[in-house]
């Protein structure tokens, strides 16, 4: 493992792997609510106090091909001859509510002046960018405005690099897989859940303006959920009702498993599983924890779904 690090206003990056003695180091790579996260504890305080730490440094490490990208420093904890350093895939600006409302603007003008307020680039895959919206506000922090403006949409956000990443759900599951895995019953570090009460057969958008609605083909003796959002057409009450339900039914089957290190496992990559009947099939990943001293990888993901329409 190394480790890179960026004081706040300076073009250069440093290797500090051999200053920081890193003993532990945890990073999240994860999307929507779970944003990217890394955790290090290093010893030799006084190595590393040279650096005078300040929020919004940026420290990225790297790990047999692995890479975190740029992370913001959010917190820093002397202990002794110890530090704990958090950092986060946003810088702090993106968690400070900020009031803003956009009339008949594009998906890519609103991710494009979201993300320059906190200094970050953007980018998007698997949506449309000149889909334009009538009215749209904002009234959170700027990646958990972008999430919920995606999860609308059928999609997630990711941070990674100094940008926010606005993907598709769609276009993830469609992808070629990042891994596949073979799957036994008795596979150890393995859990399987799956949760009827959780699926939905149809849900519908009910506006002043219009209304909308979509269903899974599979399961349409289930409930029905009607909900009430500021959609400004009935195409976009349609959009949303598709994007909450699909959300909705891949959260009802979960798989976890905790496995050496890998680098593939990150947010949003295809993962298909083979061998036990129930969890074999297709899977995205909702969130990787990979533990870079120990070279360990834990995984979260959901059922890929097919049939919400």
């Amino acid at each position: 493992m190394r480790l890179y690090y960026r004081p706040k206003g300076q073009e250069t990056e440093y290797d500090i792997t051999g200053d920081a003695m890193v003993e532990e180091a945890r990073a999240l790579d994860g999307c929507g609510g779970r944003r990217d996260g890394l955790e290090i504890c290093v010893s030799g305080a006084g190595a590393w106090k040279k650096w005078h730490p300040e929020a919004d440094d940026m420290v990225r490490a790297t790990l047999n091909g692995y890479d975190t990208g740029r992370m913001y420093v959010s917190a820093c904890y002397p202990e002794g001859d110890r530090y704990t350093i958090y950092a986060s895939g946003c810088p702090r600006m993106s968690r400070v509510k900020r009031n803003r409302s956009w009339h008949g603007e594009t998906l890519g003008k609103i991710f494009d002046e979201t993300a320059a307020y906190c200094g970050m680039g953007w980018a998007l895959y698997g949506m449309e960018g000149e889909m334009v919206y009538p009215y749209m506000a904002q009234r959170e922090g700027a990646e958990a405005f972008l999430d919920r403006l995606m999860r609308l949409e059928g999609g997630r956000v990711k941070t990674w690099d100094g940008k926010m990443l606005g993907i598709g759900t769609e276009w993830a599951m469609k992808r070629d897989p990042a891994a596949s895995i073979q799957m036994e019953a008795d596979t150890p570090g393995v859990y399987y859940m799956r949760r009827e009460d959780v699926r939905l057969g149809q849900v519908t958008v009910r506006t002043p303006w219009g209304e909308g609605s979509a269903a899974d083909t599979l399961r349409g003796g289930l409930g029905e959920e009607v909900i009430c959002l500021p959609a400004r057409s009935a195409a976009e009450a349609r959009r949303w009702a598709r994007g909450i339900l699909l959300e909705r039914n891949m959260g009802a089957e979960t798989l976890e498993m905790t496995t050496d290190f890998k680098k593939e496992y990150t947010a949003m990559a295809r993962v298909d599983v083979t061998g036990d009947r129930e969890a074999a099939g297709q899977w995205l990943i909702e969130e990787a924890e990979h533990d870079l001293v120990r070279e360990t990888s834990r995984v979260r993901m959901h059922r890929c779904v097919w049939t919400v329409y």
